[in-house]
């Protein structure tokens, strides 16, 4: 809460504690956590909503929450496609964050150093593709992290532009897998007998 005006706050660091605090609990208790993420009461697109998404994700991720709610959603409960867009690349990035780097002599390469030398082209080398291919380097579909020669030559779109792109993209090209016959009719009896319980 705001003490100046009684309001709720969100995407302030203690969120991210608090989350952080309940992660703590809920694995004492050896129960399931879900904690808030993303969240920002800012009511504007702007570099400020961005650091706070960011924060109040990451910090919970990295407590150890098998759970967080909150993609997509902005100001006074607002939520928005672009906003869906961008948090996907909040997460893709914090999961990069957490799966961490891992260390080990194939990975280290150490052969391939004393070959190529401090001046020489790793790049070429298919080491260096392999583990690219395999994720060391997370390669966002929505960052801009063209050169500034490339962004002046080509134009510029704001992240909510671009975002907006995407998910029109997403909408109209996405095919959705359906599930397995035997998963979809599991769904449906944990449903029926969810509602025998919880709905009165």
């Amino acid at each position: 809460m705001d003490p100046r005006n009684g309001r709720d706050l969100w995407g302030v660091p203690e969120e991210g504690l608090v989350s952080a605090a309940i992660v703590q609990l809920a694995k004492r208790y050896n129960m399931v956590s879900d904690t808030c993420g993303t969240a920002s009461d800012l009511t504007r697109w702007d570099l400020q909503m961005g650091f706070e998404r960011m924060l109040t994700a990451l910090v919970p991720m990295m407590a150890g929450t098998e759970s967080i709610s909150g993609i997509g959603g902005g100001w006074e409960a607002a939520s928005s496609l672009e906003m869906m867009v961008v948090d996907n690349e909040v997460y893709g990035d914090i999961a990069r964050i957490m799966r961490g780097v891992a260390i080990d002599d194939d990975r280290l390469g150490l052969d391939l150093i004393d070959e190529v030398g401090h001046m020489g082209n790793y790049l070429v080398k298919p080491h260096t593709m392999e583990y690219l291919r395999k994720g060391e380097l997370r390669l966002s579909e929505l960052w801009d992290k063209r050169t500034s020669e490339s962004a002046h030559r080509e134009g510029f779109k704001s992240l909510v532009e671009t975002a907006r792109d995407r998910a029109k993209k997403i909408l109209k090209d996405h095919d959705p897998m359906p599930l397995d016959r035997d998963v979809d009719m599991d769904i449906n009896l944990i449903m029926k007998e969810a509602q025998k319980t919880l709905v009165r």
